[in-house]
């Protein structure tokens, strides 16, 4: 080998040197991070862990939809039908008493 030779291998040589130096911290960083997306993937699924400290992710907010509320359209109406008279025995009148007012209805003490 030439003088030529050595000065290019100690010249690769150092290049090499200053490459792994610079590498080092940044693989020991990788590692770190690794290792931390290693512990937040950890669950109840897959660790010794409680299944009340899993994240829960919120559910999807379902967008109200462009159907209209009914039934078909086209399609008759289905109704409960009346008893016939012969089978009612007795019948009841409700009065609905309310007020708009924040004071207590009479008789309601």
């Amino acid at each position: 080998m030439g003088k030529y030779a050595n000065e290019r291998l100690y010249t690769e040589t150092a290049v090499l040197r200053l490459i792994a130096t610079a590498t080092h911290p940044l693989l020991d960083r990788i590692e770190q991070l690794e290792a931390q997306i290693a512990r937040m993937r950890k669950d109840s699924s897959n660790s010794s862990k409680p299944p009340s400290s899993d994240i829960v992710k919120p559910k999807a907010t379902q967008s109200k939809g462009k159907k209209k509320a009914g039934g078909q359209t086209g399609h008759p109406r289905h109704v409960r039908e009346s008893f016939p008279p012969d089978q009612v025995d007795r019948s009841y009148v409700y009065e609905l008493e309310y007020t708009t007012s924040l004071e207590p209805l009479e008789g309601s003490e």
